[in-house]
This record gives C-alpha cells, structure tokens and sequence, in this order.
C-alpha cells in the first residue's frame, strides 16, 4: 500500500488522527480485506445499507465548523415560510407549483412554534479552500441516518477500527443524537402541556409495524432510552414511547389514544403521511406532530433554490445574507427570464443550456438522488431535452456544480482508492447533533454520491486532540 503525500493532507486536514488512521491501515494489510468487516450489517431498514468499512475521524476545528454550517442553514430553511412568504399559502402555491387548496391543507394546524422544533439534516460538500456548501436539506419524520449512535457502537466493535481504538486510545465526543432528539420530544410535551396530570406517552409510527412491539435492537434502544430519559429529568415524570402503526391508534373527544393511554406526541415515520383524523386532534391543539403533511414543503429542493434567489434580498438580515453567500451554492428555479449569476445578469434558459459543464438539474421533490442530471457527464443532446422539459414544467432547479474533496477508503475485496464524499449533518432544534458520510469511488464516474446510487455509508467519530 502506497499512500500519495496528497492523500495525506487530506486526512491530516480532517484530524492527525485521521492521518494516524491511515497509517495504521498502511502498516496492516489485512485491514484491506474487506472480510475483516464482517460486523458492519444493518439488516433494520428498508434502505439496503452498504457500510464503507474505514471511519472518518475530525478534529474539534473541523467538527466547529461543520456544526456553524449545519445550524446556519438550518436556520436559514426554517424561516423560509414566514420571512419569505409571511405564511401566505397563495405566495407558495404559486413558486412550488402546488395547488393552494393543497398549500392550504399542508399548512393548516401549523404555527409558527412547529419551525422551532425541526430536526434536519443537510447535505453537504466540503473543501478546504471553499469550506461547506449545502446542496440540498431534508427535513422529515424519516431522516436518513438518524440511527448514527448505533452505527457508531458497531464500528468500535468491529475487526481493524476496534484494533486501531485499542491502540491508539482516541477520545470520542460525539453527542448522542437519538439522546438528544429524545429530550427535545420532552421538552416539548412539558412546554406544550404545563399543567400536569398527563403521561409523556409519544409515539412513532411506522409503516406496517406490529402493534407496540419493539421488534429490532434499534426500537428496544429507543424504548429503553426514552424511559431513562424521562426519569432522570423528573422521577415523577410517567409515559413511554410506542412503536406502532397508525390501525392502532384511536381517537376519542379529540383526543389521541393508544389502548387507553393518551398521546401527547406522533412522530411519523411515512414521509409526511397523517389521515385526517388524527390530523383534526393536532389541530385542535391536543397533540403535538412531527412532522406531518408540512413535510412536502420542508423536503422541497426549491428551498435551497429560495435561498439562493434571495442571498441580497433585505428579507433577510446581513448576517443571514452573509450565511447564504458562504453556505449555499448558486441555485436557481427553472423558470426563463433574468436573473443573476455572479456578478452578471444573464437570461436563465440559454445560460443553462450553454454551460452544463458547470451545473447540475435536480427535480425538486424527487429522492435517492433520481433524475439528477450532472451536466458535465451528461450528453449535450440529453442535457437540452432535459433543460427544456424542466423549463417546462418549472419544478426543477440548476444548481452549480460543487466538486467534493475526496478521501482513500476501502475499496473491493481487498483493496483501497480514492472516494468522493457528502457529508450529512444533523440540526435538531438548533443543535448540531452528528454527522455521516456517503463514500462513492472516483471509478465510478456517476457523480450522484447517494445510497439508493451505489453510495457506501460511514461514521464520523468527533475526537479531542
């Protein structure tokens, strides 16, 4: 194994123990085989997971500002409804290209509170001269990744990573992000409902599950941590967290119940999807909802569009302009007429058409990295039919091409080789809560780093150097 100096910079500018890392693999050729990672399986998800088997490590300065990147552009999103729109369901209906009776109905219930207790996680790239740019957001019931804490737990477990740990003794911070999604889901209850007198009884919804039963180590984690939580911030506190489906709920004098016991909090775990009659009860005020039908607005690649449009718009503070010009590419909605690029005005659709080389076309509500033209990969016939039906339909966005930095993984059965990255960072309530990577190898000429593309996934372990 033959590590290029340029390899490690590149590390070494994560952390020095990301650079001891790779030497460490350097020195072992076993860690090569990818047999050693046997351990890395996650069989609870209807995501097949493809685990890349050599962490990340990043030092406190790195894991600062990609906290700072995370939280400003999370602040950023979830003022979108109220600093652009002022909540106005025929402004929305008009630039998401959604019906307002349906803007109407996503938005009913919602006040301004719910925008305070968003989780999301943002996907970005990073390099050390350009620093993080965010490419898309995600805010949903469903985060991809949210099961970080216990994918890092198997990796400390695992062949050459629990060697490495065992020799070389790196101190981990990393938060518990299910820890911390868990006391925010009380604190809100206890906020919501002062008075007393009710269980703390939350519930998580999800598709097709067995009535109540924890059925994989993930959901008796979650069970068993939201019991502890819940004593160790008041012994008298009572409640659970269920795990169930919604045929198992009820509703009774708009109230929501599960087999008697009231229910104070829904998280859903069905991409926005809540029937009507528990929607009433949430409405009424009687029950807290994360996230619901306001998920479509939220998970919308137009935000970032949004944001992009408005990096000098006086709606926004010149802080905030200030985050929007460093943390979010140039992104525009595919709509013609003029607008601008850089320091130029230019007309969109003949812009776009004549520089694919540096852009990239994503619709807007599509996931799993679907329909992404990357414009330089993409064939000057193929990119103009393209360009026009999203010109068409005015759903789409461009977006400036970003090239990730890349890092060596393992690669193979028994190799290594140079891999691009997106990083995916967690703000819940406004607390930066982890980070994950997608790792895909510069072989592959896809350029779409996304799991449901062939993308392996892997941890990101904070140290204190």
């Amino acid at each position: 194994m033959n590590i290029s100096e340029e390899m490690k910079k590149a590390h070494e500018n994560l952390s020095k123990t990301s650079l001891k890392f790779l030497e460490f693999v350097e020195k072992n050729p076993w860690c090569l085989k990818h047999s050693q990672y046997e351990g890395l399986q996650w069989p609870w998800t209807f995501i097949k997971i493809i685990f890349q088997p050599w962490p990340v490590f990043i030092d406190q300065h790195l894991k600062k500002e990609a906290a700072d990147a995370g939280i400003c552009v999370y602040n950023l999103i979830k003022q979108i409804p109220r600093k652009i729109f002022n909540f106005d369901a025929r402004a929305m209906s008009l630039y998401y290209e959604i019906p307002q009776g349906t803007i109407e109905y996503i938005m009913s219930g919602v006040t301004e509170d719910l925008f305070q207790h968003l989780m999301g996680r943002g996907d970005f790239v990073h390099s050390p001269s350009r620093g993080f740019k965010c490419m898309e957001y995600n805010i949903s019931g469903n985060l991809g990744g949210w099961e970080l804490p216990f994918w890092l737990s198997m990796y400390l477990k695992t062949g050459p990573t629990k060697k490495f740990f065992e020799e070389n003794h790196p101190e981990i911070i990393n938060e518990n992000l299910v820890a911390i999604a868990l006391k925010l889901y009380i604190n809100y209850m206890l906020q919501k409902f002062p008075h007393g007198g009710h269980e703390m009884n939350l519930v998580m919804v999800m598709r097709h599950h067995q009535d109540g039963v924890a059925n994989s180590p993930l959901e008796k984690y979650i069970v068993s941590m939201y019991a502890k939580i819940l004593q160790s911030m008041n012994k008298n506190l009572q409640g659970e967290l269920i795990v169930c489906d919604y045929n198992h709920l009820t509703v009774k004098g708009d109230y929501l119940y599960y087999k008697g016991k009231r229910v104070l909090y829904l998280q859903e775990n069905y991409a926005g999807f809540v029937p009507e009659w528990i929607l009433d009860a949430f409405r009424k005020g009687n029950l807290l909802l994360y996230l619901g039908p306001v998920t479509f607005l939220m998970t919308n690649k137009l935000n970032i569009a949004l944001l992009s449009e408005h990096e000098e718009s006086v709606l926004f503070t010149p802080e905030e302009r200030e985050s929007i010009i460093k943390y979010i590419p140039w992104t525009r909605k595919t709509v013609p007429g003029q607008t601008r690029y850089r320091e130029e005005t230019v007309d969109l659709e003949p812009f776009v058409l004549a520089n694919k080389e540096k852009l990239v076309l994503k619709p807007s509500l599509n996931y799993g990295g679907n329909q992404i033209q990357i414009g330089f990969l993409t064939p000057q016939q193929e990119w103009e039919t393209e360009i026009n039906k999203a010109f068409q339909q005015k759903t789409w966005l461009v977006q400036e091409y970003i090239e990730p930095s890349r890092y060596l993984f393992q690669e193979g059965e028994g190799g290594y080789g140079e891999h691009n990255v997106v990083w995916g960072m967690f703000v819940f309530a406004g607390i930066y809560s982890g980070t994950f990577l997608r790792t895909q190898s510069t072989e592959s000429n896809k350029g779409i780093i996304n799991s449901l593309q062939g993308a392996d996934l892997t941890v990101v372990f904070e140290v204190r150097e």
